[in-house]
């Protein structure tokens, strides 16, 4: 479904070399991969309040309750194919499991950067236990929120429309018509791999949710809600609690053993 990096240990998929010991992941981590960390990682359940104001609440309400049905989901890890159980009720027709199956697409949100950074290292063990079934490859794979300063690293002004659009995507044809209309604040956020990379390969870096940082209380990259100024370089948004419009992506730290 995606690129995955091209140089450096080939098990590292779905990221972008951004340095030479350092990937960035090429979307925001979706709701399918926090189901599958509570499912098979015990990971908790986001804040309720934050989470009520989202499309896909219902997605947590109804997790692990009975009965049930399996929903599959594309996700990290455990696996490309992860399973989670929701309620029957929510998944008895084919337009109910295409409906819970495309809001498991959208970046989770209603979290803390403690539980983001305890995803990080859930993710971290699942990488050695998956792709180096006891093998020592000389090198370790740490994952981890990104800096303010790596963050910033990633942001460019090139893909930007300067203001005109929550997005903050050139490659947006309709936006682009509007490059120069005043902007209205968005209402919700859009699947993690909508509209088109940027010149990294990266969706969305740029607006959608604003993105945690390895500081807590600062995020970067603007909001569906944020105009796009606040999602160019330098800018940061501060936060003290969970929010609807605030999720994270992981980098992956290439170590010698």
């Amino acid at each position: 479904m995606y690129a995955h990096a091209q140089m450096g240990p080939k098990e590292i998929y779905y990221m972008e070399r951004f340095s030479d010991s350092t990937f960035v992941d090429i979307i925001e981590v979706k709701v399918a991969d926090w189901l599958a960390f509570m499912h098979h990682g015990g990971g908790p359940m986001p804040e309720a309040e934050a989470l009520r104001r989202t499309p896909y609440a219902y997605l947590f309400s109804e997790h692990g309750n009975r009965p049930t049905r399996t929903l599959r989901l594309f996700s990290l890890f455990p696996n490309p194919e992860s399973e989670v159980e929701l309620r029957a009720d929510s998944l008895r027709t084919g337009k109910q499991r295409k409906r819970a199956w495309n809001y498991a697409q959208y970046p989770i949100t209603g979290i803390t950067q403690e539980q983001a950074m305890a995803y990080c290292a859930w993710r971290t063990r699942n990488y050695a236990d998956r792709m180096m079934n006891g093998r020592d490859s000389g090198y370790s794979v740490i994952y981890d929120l990104p800096t303010p300063d790596e963050f910033d690293m990633l942001l460019s002004p090139v893909d930007s429309l300067k203001g005109g659009c929550p997005t903050f995507n050139y490659n947006c044809l309709p936006c682009q018509a509007k490059a120069h209309a005043s902007v209205r604040p968005g209402k919700e956020p859009v699947p993690s791999d909508s509209y088109l990379p940027d010149s990294v390969g990266l969706y969305q870096l740029h607006g959608n949710v604003a993105e945690m940082t390895s500081i807590p209380g600062i995020a970067m990259g603007g909001s569906y809600q944020d105009p796009a100024r606040e999602c160019a370089p330098g800018r940061k948004q501060p936060y003290t609690k969970p929010e609807p419009w605030l999720g994270f992506r992981c980098v992956a730290r290439v170590k010698a053993r």
